[in-house]
């Protein structure tokens, strides 16, 4: 079983629950070990701290781009964001994929709103041309 983000579990204890479950094997991520392990009981920190760990690095800044434009590619229509923008996105997300994922999904919202509030102040013959190009 994956437990994505366990540091941010309401009850830390369950995962001693789980770990008591017969055939069931843990994996757990978390950003932090030792935040998560501040608020966790005894028996929780023992496992964890016993348990195998893999660290993973922050993604570089062009790794971090070819994830956003893989969304961009996949979501947002054809010249949605170019590339300084991507290159932006990535640079302030510093490593963090979900964070650059979470700026990309913000500012896509941004722009969608500011294409509606612009194009409701058009006439009709130029709103009809402005939805047919920005819900690509």
């Amino acid at each position: 079983m994956i437990l994505d983000e366990v540091d941010v579990l309401a009850d830390p204890s369950v995962i001693v629950s789980l770990w008591e479950e017969p055939h069931v094997t843990l994996l757990m991520v978390c950003v932090d070990e030792d935040d998560f392990l501040a608020d966790a009981d005894d028996r929780v920190q023992s496992r964890v701290r016993g348990a195998e760990k893999i660290r993973l690095d922050k993604y570089h800044g062009h790794e971090l781009v070819d994830i956003i434009q893989a969304r961009v590619d996949a979501g947002l229509r054809h010249g949605a964001a170019d590339h300084s923008t991507i290159a932006r996105i990535a640079e302030l997300a510093a490593g963090d994929a979900r964070l650059a994922i979470a700026y990309l999904r913000r500012i896509s919202r941004l722009a969608r709103r500011g294409a509606a509030t612009s194009t409701a102040e058009r006439p009709a013959s130029q709103r009809a041309r402005c939805r047919a190009t920005t819900t690509g």
